[in-house]
């Protein structure tokens, strides 16, 4: 199919009818159409594609239109879940440049003769340039509103495109709209409130963090009136340059990418590393933009106004309906209510008394207090049965690593909990499931890290590459698991926990009883650190009834705790290096276990308690690797002291494998008799309290 521009056969443009340069009425049916394309991070170009020749056969019309709803409904995923990571959350200014480069490729190789799908028709730089600095702009804004609001607010407030555009042209021009048609769009932002509300509370009182933040609403409001006023700007350069609407992008996606990629590196930093496993959701974000903008060009002359209508509020439920599947909260009533508002609203404005009975109705029944819905939450078994309780965010391994290690609180334990689980690629039994899902339940405001060998040997490779040898040279991966995790501690702190251990209850009051604070990791990265606070806490926990440390497996290494760059940690390192037969029975428990721990605390408490042990540790490391300095010097570093805390027996082992002989707690070799549940009321648990509990399974 040819496609050129339309400006000689006398037919007006899709946009010239939403606004022209006369400063002719909107007409609400052109409104609706203004918003139904504008969800996505680059595909919005606001004209009409206008097609010489028959309308397309309805089977290829129908393959566009299918692919146009999969790949717009699929774009805003993908690209939600690329700003989901942090590297991305602040770079919208590159990944908007790298959209607008894509499409630009795409369009120009359509325009070459070749390929015959339409003519390219330049036009100066300097007179684009107001339009391409509005449409970047509202790019920006939509992946910034992607960025820190859910998908179903940021789907559902590009509906207010259409009272925004209205409200433009009554101020600008002194148009209005028939009176019949306020009602509706009115309820549509109302509806749009609603969900704005419901959708920026947090989830549950144990929760602090919302689905949509402030700064989500502010972007998303901000993008709407961007796209309004680029709906209105583009349909006076289709009328006065005479150019289709991929014409019109194809002159200004070059102009864009060099514009932004000249402006991006002085307004935002670059991602500090990518993982591997991100790079293709953001080749497939590009190839998504191009389907998008390819398959709307084919489709919009292919159907009227309504159809139009039904595929745009198609796309809307779908994003709505997948966002609701796909999210961790809970489906309050109000959110509902607020959703099918604004969709009857955007839907039915020439039926006024229908509308306005279904919108009261509707006001009714889900405009609720907020104790109210969550009670109705808490009895509704169909949403109880497809949500999941809070738990903390999970984070790939290789996210963590590409965040940097200035950290400006050396005494504040970042929210992170580290687990290890190898070799990569294999299933966690189902109990191990269990147990892991109590840790991160019971503390659904931190990060969530599970490492594998592989992963495991990447930190050692990046941040202590003077151990790499010698963690290879170890004869059993259970032997690297042991010794790896004390480097979870020295070079990001947080929290560390064996997979066979269970969570009875939240850890933050546990670290408020010795005086130690928490933070979110990335708070510890950019928050000042108590200039007054300069005692740095490492937490292990007791198990054996012995009060010699010394004893059999008096403090495992099962459980842990401390702020970035405790000295402590490398000891149990260097005791690899220096005495790589550990306490020279072969054992596993004696070569990186709990003995080999024993006996690096018994030397911390002799030879360190006046303060030299990041000294010792930081001069014997440098003979290996000269120039490695981590936490040995640096901000604030020289005027910490350390302590090592060893916890009492049951708060963190209230069951001891050593001591105890109640075979119900014991989860190794197939134990028939092992029972968590009478584990842990023979142990009583809720005494102490207890915080964790560990089963000891012996997986390795």
């Amino acid at each position: 199919m040819h496609i050129t521009a339309s400006a000689n056969n006398g037919e007006k443009g899709w946009v010239d009818t939403l606004w022209s340069r006369s400063s002719s009425p909107i007409e609400p049916s052109a409104l609706e159409n203004a918003g139904k394309e504008a969800d996505c991070s680059i595909q919005e170009t606001g004209g009409e594609k206008e097609v010489d020749g028959q309308d397309s056969q309805p089977r290829n019309l129908a393959i566009w239109v299918s692919v146009n709803v999969v790949s717009t409904v699929s774009i805003i995923f993908t690209n939600k879940s690329i700003f989901a990571h942090e590297s991305f959350g602040h770079c919208q200014m590159a990944f908007a440049a790298y959209h607008f480069c894509i499409t630009g490729l795409t369009l120009w190789v359509l325009s070459r003769p070749w390929c015959g799908t339409f003519q390219s028709k330049p036009i100066p730089i300097f007179q684009i340039l107001p339009l391409v600095a509005l449409m970047s702009s509202q790019v920006i804004l939509q992946n910034l509103s992607l960025a820190f609001s859910s998908v179903i607010l940021h789907q559902l407030v590009r509906l207010l495109l259409t009272p925004a555009t209205v409200l433009l042209n009554f101020l600008l021009y002194g148009v209005t709209i028939p009176s019949a048609s306020v009602p509706p769009l009115a309820t549509l932002c109302f509806g749009v409130g609603v969900v704005t509300y419901y959708d920026s509370l947090p989830a549950s009182a144990s929760v602090e963090a919302a689905s949509t933040s402030s700064k989500g609403v502010l972007f998303a409001l901000a993008g709407v009136l961007a796209s309004a006023l680029y709906t209105a700007l583009i349909a006076r350069y289709h009328r006065h340059f005479e150019l289709n609407s991929m014409q019109l992008l194809l002159n200004q996606a070059p102009v864009a990418t060099v514009l932004l990629a000249f402006v991006a590196p002085f307004a935002e930093g670059p991602p500090a590393m990518v993982p591997s496993s991100l790079w293709g959701s953001i080749l497939m974000s590009g190839v998504l933009a191009c389907l998008v903008n390819v398959s709307q060009f084919y489709i919009i002359d292919g159907i009227g106004p309504v159809s139009s209508t039904v595929i745009g509020h198609l796309k809307t439920c779908i994003v709505v309906g997948l966002g609701w599947a796909l999210s961790e909260r809970p489906v309050l009533r109000q959110s509902i209510g607020g959703v099918v508002i604004a969709l009857v609203g955007m839907t039915l404005y020439r039926y006024l008394r229908w509308f306005l009975a279904v919108a009261v109705l509707l006001a009714l029944i889900y405009s609720l207090p907020q104790d109210v819905s969550h009670r109705l939450h808490e009895k509704a078994p169909f949403i109880s049965s497809i949500k999941t309780p809070p738990q903390a965010r999970q984070i790939s391994a290789e996210l963590l690593l590409s965040r940097p290690l200035a950290h400006r609180d050396h005494t504040t334990i970042p929210k992170i909990i580290h687990q290890t689980w190898f070799p990569a690629g294999t299933n966690m039994s189902e109990r191990a499931q269990r147990w892991v899902n109590t840790m991160r339940g019971h503390n659904p405001d931190w990060e969530y890290v599970l490492w594998d060998d592989k992963t495991n040997r990447l930190l050692v490779e990046t941040h202590c590459p003077w151990f790499l040898e010698a963690y290879d040279a170890l004869p059993q991966e259970i032997l690297r698991a042991d010794v790896i995790r004390n480097l979870y501690m020295f070079v990001f702190g947080g929290m560390y926990a064996d997979v066979d251990t269970e969570a009875l209850r939240p850890t933050d009051a546990l670290f408020a009883s010795y005086a130690t604070s928490l933070s979110p990791h990335l708070g510890t990265l950019t928050d000042a650190k108590n200039p007054s606070e300069t005692m740095q806490r490492a937490f292990l926990g007791r198990m054996s009834r012995s009060e010699d440390i010394q004893s059999s497996a008096a403090v495992p290494n099962g459980w842990m705790a401390s702020p970035p760059g405790h000295p402590f940690w490398l000891l149990p390192v260097l005791h690899v290096l220096e005495q790589p037969d550990g306490t020279g029975d072969g054992s596993v428990e004696g070569m990186t276990g709990p003995g080999a721990l024993s006996v690096v605390i018994g030397r911390y408490y002799e030879k360190f308690a006046n303060g030299t042990a990041r000294a010792h540790a930081c001069e014997a490391i440098q003979r290996w690797e000269p120039g490695w300095d981590l936490f040995c010097q640096g901000e604030g570093v020289a005027d910490l002291q350390d302590r090592l805390v060893l916890l009492p027996q049951k708060q963190v082992y209230p069951f001891s494998w050593v001591d105890d002989q109640d075979s119900v707690c014991l989860a190794a070799w197939g134990n028939p008799l092992f029972d968590p549940e009478e584990c842990k009321r023979v142990m009583d648990v809720d005494a102490w309290p207890s915080y964790f509990i560990t089963y000891c399974t012996h997986s390795w």
